[in-house]
């Protein structure tokens, strides 16, 4: 697929930090939480806490606590860096592997027990299940809903090893004898299979490709299959994006990138601003560009007229959560982390070795003296 992961793929892809915390009382700059963790999970790219509550590790056992930092399930399972990363509550449910797959409440207690290969979190009240390398789903007292057949789910979410890609706005995409096709909660086969790809839907319309020259068969459709906005994929736009707050991003063959609103009007002609090697999906209404390589590489961001609101001058910049953006910036020839509104102001400036994106008004940070994980306070809350 001609880089579909370089525009439209702001994808949680997950990974795990190490998190011994320090305890101060600075809501602005200085963590939070006590000291006392070895690991963190981190979902969907920068995001730790969910539902109000995080994954945490001391002396390699697993447990979670609350935004206060008290354990709310104390750490007792087994620590295991390829799976930890990807455990988040979800209604009220997480996963957990303690040699086999199982769901915790929110209490620590075990409520379903499973023998499945492998489960997703729990999304408009079913989880996904793997079974003999097909997927099926459960519901929240176990129970098996839709029986294990399909190849895949989920479209491109469903390829991460994680949580993520289940059903989104009652359907779902899933791949059954090489093609794609959608279902609903029941299992009732929605759209029928026809697609190379297929994503899930978002904001009503969804992101197919009709065969595998994913650079002219990309297609909006709504969810009777229809295909609509047939005046921006006719052109044969080799890159589109999902919709976020109401746009999407596409990229005409030469390069030039332009938004779109549900009615296929042009909000940003592609027309200029060739030098943007990548463009995330809009977050708050705002959208971060990184310049091209010959361009330097920078981070900034655009709003949903398609202005420039942040030049491109950081090395790294994560989207919009809470109000505030993560942004690198090279000091001294370190990439140092900090925080910015909307505007570009610096609301904490850059100062620390990493940093998280702001959830339940608590973001991750690593302090560049001790290299220690913390959990500092959103000063706009």
């Amino acid at each position: 697929m001609k880089k579909v992961t370089s525009i439209f793929l702001s994808i949680s892809i997950l990974f795990l930090l190490v998190v011994p915390i320090s305890h101060a009382k600075n809501l602005n700059t200085a963590p939070v939480i006590e000291s006392i963790y070895d690991n963190a999970t981190i979902y969907d790219g920068t995001l730790t806490f969910s539902e109000g509550l995080a994954w945490v590790v001391v002396d390699y056992k697993a447990g979670v606590i609350n935004t206060s930092g008290d354990w709310i399930v104390e750490p007792k399972y087994e620590f295991d860096i390829y799976r930890l990363g990807s455990y988040r509550f979800s209604e009220g449910l997480s996963r957990v592997y303690d040699k086999k797959w199982k769901f915790i409440n929110t209490k620590g207690e075990v409520v379903i027990e499973t023998n499945y290969q492998s489960v997703k979190d729990f999304s408009e009240g079913l989880a996904a299940v793997k079974k003999n390398n097909l997927w099926g789903f459960i519901d929240h007292n176990g129970k098996e809903v839709i029986k294990p057949q399909y190849q895949d789910i989920g479209g491109i979410l469903g390829y991460l090893g994680d949580g993520s890609g289940g059903f989104n706005e009652g359907l779902i995409a899933v791949k059954k004898n090489g093609k794609w096709g959608y279902i609903d909660k029941s299992g009732k086969t929605v759209i029928k299979f026809q697609y190379y790809i297929a994503d899930n839907f978002n904001e009503g319309i969804a992101r197919v490709y009709l065969d595998e020259n994913t650079s002219s068969s990309n297609r909006y459709i709504n969810k009777t299959g229809k295909i609509v906005l047939t005046n921006v994929t006719s052109v044969k736009f080799t890159e589109v994006t999902d919709f976020h707050d109401g746009l999407a991003i596409i990229v005409d063959p030469s390069g030039y990138w332009g938004v779109i609103n549900k009615k296929g009007k042009k909000i940003v002609k592609p027309t200029h601003r060739k030098e943007y090697e990548t463009i995330s999906p809009f977050s708050e209404g705002m959208a971060v560009v990184q310049t091209a390589y010959n361009y330097g590489s920078l981070y900034g961001s655009i709003d949903k007229t398609g202005k420039l609101v942040i030049k491109p001058k950081y090395s790294d910049m994560k989207d919009f959560h809470e109000g505030l953006a993560v942004v690198g910036k090279k000091i001294n020839g370190t990439i140092l982390y900090g925080f910015i509104d909307k505007t570009g102001k610096e609301v904490i400036k850059p100062q620390y070795a990493n940093a998280g994106s702001f959830n339940s008004g608590l973001a991750l940070v690593q302090d560049s003296s001790t290299l220690k994980y913390g959990f500092i306070h959103n000063p706009l809350k």
